[in-house]
């Protein structure tokens, strides 16, 4: 059995976490989950948690246990007993949301569950790894919302959330038709995919591209940037290989505090014209063997929001199925956050 503690978007993890197969799915708490997977590899891979880790019984904890010279406890009584029993040298109460790098470099981690059938231990195996995302979101060579600033942890969970309707054996390329700073195709380089971005001013990406292939986290998969504009016909081969399409609509222009609602239903009305173009000319292009699609689009906070439901009749209309992630990736004191929409061609 294997848990993990969900980020604080615990909708959109929980979309991330079909990529493992779960079977067996419980919850402990909304932010805690228990499961079996066939695939335990995958678990390392995903973004939209905090911890991942197995769950042991009280023999085999023990063992594991045995002169350990600290554990992270998340119970004081836990922790006694653990010094107590296990030979445990010391212990230090952590929160289940937070970490501690000498735990993480010394020691173990260990939860306690009270379920229906008792005491269950959790081992913590492994974490999310914030350095990655930190090295593709500070280090860009510009900033601006006309280009596009997507997280790259967000990035990750939609490239997995894509896996997830896509056949793994069909995986080639990965492509950002608004790749903006090509945070996208960092993203999929670095977890071993072929990338494919396009942009109407592709400048940027291609510069950042090149600051990330002196990074040691690149790897030798190739990253392709060309011109274009969505609203007109594709004609690039590269895009053939393509089975999974990730991206952000674009957020900008700016929402301000001034800006007035008849302002934000103009931008709503530009993002929504651009993206039924877009999904056109690329069922156009792929005509039968459509890829899966999973993009971001704007929800401007405090408003009347209807980019996500107009994108999903015309997803049902041109594809077969679209899903709307109803929770909304926002920071605080922003305007404008982000909503999850996914296209397959699943039959």
């Amino acid at each position: 059995m294997y848990f993990v503690i969900l980020w604080k978007h615990t909708q959109i993890s929980s979309e991330e976490l079909r990529y493992v197969q779960p079977t067996n799915f419980r919850t402990h708490s909304p932010q805690i989950a228990f499961f079996e997977t066939q695939f335990p590899s995958r678990l390392a891979n995903l973004a939209g948690i905090v911890k991942r880790g197995e769950v042991v019984n009280y023999n085999t904890l023990k063992t594991m246990l045995a002169d350990c010279p600290i554990i992270g406890v998340h119970d004081s009584k836990f922790g006694k007993q653990a010094k107590q029993h296990f030979g445990v040298r010391r212990f230090k109460l952590l929160e289940p949301m937070h970490t501690d790098r000498e735990i993480q470099e010394k020691g173990k981690e260990i939860l306690t569950f009270q379920t229906k059938e008792g005491q269950s231990y959790g081992v913590v195996t492994g974490y999310q790894n914030i350095a990655r995302y930190e090295v593709i979101d500070f280090d860009k060579p510009a900033r601006s919302m006309q280009v596009g600033m997507m997280p790259a942890k967000l990035t990750h969970m939609m490239i997995n959330i894509g896996l997830t309707y896509t056949a793994m054996d069909a995986m080639d390329n990965i492509y950002d038709p608004f790749c903006g700073l090509g945070t996208t195709l960092l993203m999929a380089n670095a977890l071993w995919y072929h990338a494919i971005g396009s942009d109407i001013e592709p400048e940027h990406a291609i510069k950042n591209i090149d600051r990330w292939k002196k990074n040691s986290l690149a790897t030798s998969h190739n990253t392709f940037v060309f011109k274009h504009d969505v609203t007109h016909l594709f004609v690039e081969e590269k895009l053939q290989n393509a089975a999974l399409i990730v991206s952000e609509w674009r957020l900008w222009p700016i929402v301000k505090d001034k800006t007035t609602v008849e302002e934000i239903q103009q931008y709503a009305s530009q993002v929504t014209d651009l993206s039924n173009k877009f999904l056109k000319n690329i069922k156009q292009y792929y005509k039968n063997h459509l890829p899966t699609i999973v993009i971001t689009v704007p929800y401007y906070i405090g408003q009347e929001n209807n980019v996500a439901s107009q994108l999903d009749q015309q997803g049902k209309t041109l594809w077969r199925t679209c899903k709307v992630i109803k929770e909304i990736y926002a920071r605080p004191k922003q305007n404008v956050g982000r909503q999850i929409c996914i296209f397959t061609a699943n039959k």
